[in-house]
């Protein structure tokens, strides 16, 4: 059975966003995926989000996502590695825990996702605002 529970950062702040996904890997979740967003032109903390991450980059494959069209609950997405290792490296990337939306001209990160057997397991939905994804 699947349950939906709603939080926002007022309800759960930084500190209780990392416990809820130390909760999921101690659950399961094995696997994240996240939008690397950029500017036009610009990049550098993305770029540096993929250095980082580039050890634990897992294929790109189909997974039920929170911001997929209705008539299409699937949607490919990145995927990389998760385990307790994972969260001090998503840390430095999301400053203000999962639920980060500071738009950064240099790249900046939004609507993780926690996967278990490639189940959803917790998504976090925020607005892009019309921006792409830095790398495909």
């Amino acid at each position: 059975m699947t349950r939906n529970w709603f939080f926002t950062p007022a309800l759960l702040g930084a500190a209780e966003s990392w416990r809820l996904a130390h909760w999921c890997i101690g659950n399961g979740a094995d696997e994240l995926s996240v939008r690397v967003l950029c500017a036009s032109g610009e990049g550098a903390r993305a770029d540096d989000f993929e250095d980082v991450f580039e050890s634990r980059q897992l294929a790109s494959d189909l997974r039920r996502v929170p911001f997929a069209a209705d008539d299409q609950p699937a949607g490919l997405v990145r995927l990389w590695r998760l385990d307790a290792d994972t969260v001090p490296m998503l840390r430095q990337f999301m400053p203000d825990g999962l639920f980060t939306h500071r738009v950064d001209p240099r790249g900046w990160l939004e609507d993780p996702m926690l996967f278990r057997d490639g189940q959803l397991m917790l998504g976090v939905v925020a607005s892009a605002g019309g921006r792409a994804p830095c790398h495909a």
